[in-house]
Parts: structure tokens; sequence; C-alpha cells
């Protein structure tokens, strides 16, 4: 049995709330542009990375990337079960576990929007700077890993900014997993 088989794995059965691992759609519309490619997502994960030279095994100079901060750009996202029922991700505490080249980045300055969007982060390293997004885009499938608790449609102010038709909204650490290479940003 692994120990990822209590996490529930329908909506229907999670009652007020519950650990699930679904896999999910994303539902939100490709609004954003990516600050590096001529493309468009829902949300992105962005990271900026420092790039330090050193020396590596048997004389070998080796490349290295340090994570200096991430974030995500747009949300909360919306995704939605097989069943058709609606989740609200929050994503301030989201992970993104996504497959990424070791080295893969684009330096910071290649294009304007980079530079308006990152450089005030990126500001403070002494060292070069590269720019990683990862976009989610509309109808893409991901695994979402962590708890979901059932919204209640009382018209309160706590569900003032969510859409009539979400049915489950994310609560504290959750994970997102895309299992696609990504696709240029």
């Amino acid at each position: 049995m692994s120990w990822l088989s209590w996490k529930k794995k329908s909506l229907d059965d999670v009652g007020e709330g519950a650990d699930v691992r679904l896999v999910v759609f994303v539902a939100s519309p490709d609004t954003l542009e990516s600050a590096l490619a001529p493309t468009r997502a829902a949300v992105f994960r962005w990271t900026l990375l420092t790039q330090h030279t050193g020396d590596g095994s048997y004389g070998a100079t080796s490349e290295r990337l340090s994570v200096l901060a991430s974030g995500w750009r747009g949300g909360p996202l919306l995704v939605h079960a097989s069943c058709g029922r609606r989740i609200e991700v929050q994503l301030d505490h989201a992970v993104l576990a996504a497959p990424v080249g070791p080295l893969d980045g684009t330096p910071i300055g290649s294009s304007p929007q980079s530079v308006q969007l990152y450089g005030a982060a990126a500001a403070a390293s002494r060292s070069p700077v590269l720019v990683r997004e990862h976009g989610l885009t509309h109808g893409q499938p991901l695994t979402l890993v962590g708890h979901v608790v059932r919204v209640a449609s009382s018209g309160g102010y706590r569900e003032a900014g969510v859409a009539h038709d979400v049915a489950f909204r994310t609560e504290g650490a959750i994970t997102l997993e895309d299992h696609t290479l990504d696709q240029g940003a």
C-alpha cells in the first residue's frame, strides 16, 4: 500500500474537507503574457536563478544555478476535476513540481518585460541572473495534491470573490504536478 493511498481520489468522497490527489484540468483562461516568449497562460510560476561557475571534478569547469527568488504571476487558479466540479487553487502556498533542465533559464534583460517584471528582485544579486517561467494553460492536465474544502454558498463576504460555480477551494500547502515538458516559457 502506497503512503499516498489515504488521499481521496474523487471529490465525491471529500465531505466538508479532505486531503486529495486528483487529476484536474486548468479552467482559467490564458490571460497573461510571458515576459520571455510569445506565449500566454492562465498563471506563471517564475523563478530567478543566479549562475555560478566553479571547479568541477577532474579540473573541469562546472556551472550551477541557485534560486534567488520565486513566485506566481496571476491567480487564483481555477481548475476542474473529471467530474466537472471546479476548485479554486490558492497559489500563495502552492508548489509546482515540473520537469525542467538543470541549467534552464533566460538571462534577465533579454526582453524589456523581463526587466520590468523581475528586475527589482534581481538587482540584489552580484552574479548573472536568469529567469525561468513555467506557464499553466487552459485545458492543461495537472495532478493536485493537498487539502480541499467545500465552498459554502452562504453569499457572505468570504465568498464575494469566488465564482458561483466553484464547489471547492484549496487550503494550506498545495502541490501542482505538471508532467508535461515546458514549452518555451
